[in-house]
């Protein structure tokens, strides 16, 4: 049994996943599922990708089919075993607080009752792989027609109610994968997913279409598929073509963005439609972007490929000018002047440092880079105190008069984050004292991403609305 340490989650350089369960389609993309649906406990899949054949039964108990946030909780758990060296006895053990950092999620309350719930649609889910195209030598031909599962739970650690049992952020989740899971892991049956893409895709919807397409990725990387096929691959519960597509949509557009793919091509009419997708080749060799600069923009709400370009032009700068930015986006939040475009921002920081007081020469030196950072350390501590101060004199005001000053700038960062009564909630905490306006909205400015933004507000709305199931 392993334990991961805090930082393994943020440090990982890549996502393991086992191949052969990646493309079965037994964890839909879909981020919700009804619970009446005939297909939310019960469904046989049957589907071809290029010249790989798979027919699939599933059955779930009374928490339904895996779908949405689990394939990154189940990615995730491999993950820490694979990082764990593949432990004999197919056992992991980490604590939920770990999980959700794993998965780029800010804990919270209704987080972690949802990672609960992952938790046990992936426990209590068995399946029977009729046909599979399988690697020569791999464990699962012994599995082949048999009754199998992904994983069990230590049933001491939720206490005798393991249904109703809360997760309890620092207490260890000790997870046993099953025999063919286990020994596929442990032979190396695995594709791996890039970390500095992977993190980049903002929705379980889309990264859970990163790991089918990684798992049938080609040789040529072009891959054809016909929609009804890859509607069964993906789990989507919908013959019309008109669903799936807009089931995929959005993973579409994020996958194309971020780099993964070059391009998404829809052809044909009707039931008979199929889609291309182009995978963006490799980079070819030459002058590579420092990914932690890059993503520093990215967060910002750079696109990828104008990032790379500035951290190439830029250099270290970027990072001051990212710092600056940031800064100067939480001093404004509380303002009638909000920063609606952190990408112009910071940008224009780059392009214009003079306007912002930390002017240098295009030329990087030992000495230029020095004074560089020393000014840019100044221009900082100015503007931290500044943002301070300012902080300071709304902080005495009361409740009331924080929410009336502070609403408008929060409702814009929200903006359809949060629903009517998720709003109705936050209003009456913030003019009750519950929690500061100005704590709100400062979290909101530390929170550019929407994913990390609804992840925050998620705690106003009622508990019984699977926000990351369903945005």
């Amino acid at each position: 049994m392993t334990t991961p340490t805090g930082s393994y989650a943020a440090t990982q350089p890549s996502v393991f996943d086992e191949s052969v369960l990646a493309k079965l389609g037994l964890i839909s993309v879909q981020k919700t599922i009804e619970r009446d649906h005939p297909e939310n406990n019960r469904w046989t899949s049957s589907f071809q990708i290029g010249n790989e054949e798979y027919v699939v039964q599933g059955f779930a108990a009374d928490f339904g089919r895996p779908r949405g946030i689990d394939n990154d909780i189940y990615m995730a758990l491999q993950t820490l075993y694979v990082g764990a060296g593949c432990p004999p006895d197919g056992v992991v053990s980490v604590t939920p607080y770990e999980l959700i950092r794993m998965v780029h999620c800010t804990p919270s309350a209704a987080l972690y009752e949802r990672t609960r719930l992952s938790l046990m649609r992936l426990w209590r889910v068995g399946f029977v792989v009729h046909r599979a195209t399988l690697k020569e030598g791999s464990p699962w031909r012994e599995y082949l027609s048999k009754t199998v599962d992904l994983l069990s739970l230590e049933k001491s650690l939720f206490g005798l109610d393991v249904e109703s049992a809360v997760l309890m952020p620092h207490k260890e989740i000790v997870v046993t994968f099953s025999e063919p899971v286990r020994k596929s892991l442990m032979a190396g049956y695995t594709h791996h997913l890039d970390w500095e893409v992977f993190k980049l895709i903002t929705h379980p919807t889309g990264r859970a279409i990163h790991r089918i397409l990684s798992a049938h990725r080609p040789s040529s990387d072009e891959l054809e598929v016909r929609l009804s096929d890859w509607a069964a691959q993906c789990g989507i519960l919908s013959d019309r073509p008109s669903k799936v597509l807009q089931t995929l949509a959005q993973a579409h557009t994020e996958l194309v963005k971020v780099g993964y793919l070059e391009s998404v091509t829809v052809t044909g009419r009707g039931k008979h439609q199929s889609i291309t997708y182009v995978y963006k080749a490799p980079e070819e060799d030459g002058p590579r972007a420092d990914p932690a600069l890059v993503a520093l923009l990215t967060d910002l709400e750079v696109p990828k490929k104008a990032a790379q370009g500035h951290v190439l032009k830029y250099g270290p700068l970027v990072e001051q000018a990212a710092a600056l930015a940031r800064k100067q986006i939480a001093q404004q939040a509380g303002t009638s002047r909000p920063v609606r475009k952190p990408g112009g921002l910071v940008v224009s920081m780059l392009k214009e440092p003079e306007r912002y007081e930390f002017a240098v020469e295009p030329e990087v030196t030992v000495a230029s880079t020095a004074v560089r950072a020393q000014a840019a350390s100044e221009v900082t501590a100015a503007a931290e105190r500044e943002f301070e101060q300012s902080k300071a004199a709304l902080a005495q005001a009361d409740f009331e008069e924080q929410w009336d000053r502070t609403h408008k700038s929060i409702r814009m960062m929200a903006g359809r984050h949060l629903s009517p009564r998720g709003w109705e909630t936050l209003e009456r905490d913030c003019r009750a004292g519950v929690i500061s306006a100005l704590e709100v909205s400062e979290e909101l400015a530390r929170r550019p991403g929407i994913v990390e933004k609804r992840e925050y507000l998620s705690q106003w709305e009622p508990v019984h609305q699977p926000y990351l199931l369903s945005n």
